[in-house]
């Protein structure tokens, strides 16, 4: 008998799942593991930042593809999770003057939680952030997954421990060389979740020139980048002139030729919230087909095409229970 296909989830359903898995994990670490940091948390102003669980839903979806695809291959190579700027591991958003609260964890962490339930998962996992506060708070939180007995593997992670400041595009330099000295048969995912320009370009050409193998995650903050086009930062932002008088809608196209220029194909969704917009960038090799990448064309253009910060809020309602929806008075 043939195999019956599986139904396509609707849009609504995509998204309703999207959020309880988010809230599910954060319940799990905030309820049943013992001694994970429940006080510090990545927040923004009540009502603001609800588009961080946007960034994060379709982060957590790629990681999920990402270790499918090369998790599966049959001369598989140890895959390493990268993320440049990391803050602590956690998130926090409200709304209702902080009544409403949703915590959820933040890339590392997702990435901890979604390699688990992978039969081939990440092998190790390099984090950074520029204060020493947050890269202590994210080392307890990967101790305290694995000393709950809670999961099947151990997470190994490298997170500097110490009292300096640390510069992630000095920090990722130096990763790679190690990450090369130890691994022959490798590939990474990178995390690279900027603000403004924090990660130069200068930086991208090694990792694309020294990490055969390398996927890559860019938040690209277009409308804060279009601010600062006459600074000095500018000029090692992108690869190459000219791009002072770059207009707001250019540097999108503009730096996904940078990256071209070096041997990565992009493909964008916008992440949008009120007033406020930014893309992220998935980024591979131009030298294999991506096929994988179809899925990212097919968020942006109908999973994620109206898709703004509230409904996340009215998504979030639902899962929390905050409001009904018709399903419920058909139970």
């Amino acid at each position: 008998m043939s195999k019956k296909p599986s139904r396509k989830k609707s849009t609504y359903e995509f998204h309703l799942n999207n959020i309880r898995e988010l809230k599910k994990d954060s319940d799990f670490l905030l309820e049943e593991i013992p001694n994970f940091n429940k006080k510090v948390f990545y927040t923004r102003e009540d009502k603001k930042g609800w588009w961080m669980v946007t960034k994060q839903i379709l982060i957590r979806k790629y990681i999920g593809l990402y270790l499918n695809v090369f998790g599966a291959e049959k001369n598989r190579k140890d895959l390493i999770f990268i993320d440049i700027l990391s803050s602590n591991g956690m998130n926090k958003v409200t709304k209702s003057n902080r009544k409403d609260i949703f915590i959820f964890p933040g890339c590392s962490i997702s990435a901890a939680l979604i390699s688990q339930r992978k039969n081939i998962g990440f092998i190790e996992y390099y984090c950074n952030d520029r204060e020493p506060k947050n890269r202590k708070v994210l080392a307890s939180r990967f101790k305290a997954l694995n000393d709950s007995n809670k999961l099947e593997r151990r997470i190994n992670y490298e997170i500097d421990l110490s009292n300096k400041k640390i510069d992630s595009n000095d920090w990722i330099m130096e990763i790679i060389d190690e990450i090369n000295d130890k691994y022959d048969f490798k590939h990474c995912l990178i995390i690279i979740d900027n603000e403004g320009m924090d990660i130069l370009f200068d930086v991208i050409k090694k990792i694309r020139n020294e990490l055969k193998y390398a996927d890559l995650i860019i938040n690209l903050q277009s409308q804060s980048i279009a601010r600062s086009l006459n600074t000095s930062k500018a000029e090692r932002f992108f690869c190459r002139r000219p791009y002072e008088d770059l207009k707001r809608e250019e540097i999108l196209p503009f730096y996904k030729k940078c990256l071209e220029k070096f041997g990565y194909k992009s493909q964008e969704i916008k992440v949008s919230g009120h007033n406020f917009f930014y893309y992220l960038l998935f980024c591979h090799r131009k030298e294999v087909s991506g096929e994988w990448m179809r899925i990212i064309k097919d968020y942006r253009e109908r999973r994620f095409c109206d898709w703004h910060d509230e409904n996340v809020k009215q998504f979030w309602d639902i899962v929390a229970e905050k409001i009904k929806t018709i399903e419920d008075f058909i139970k």
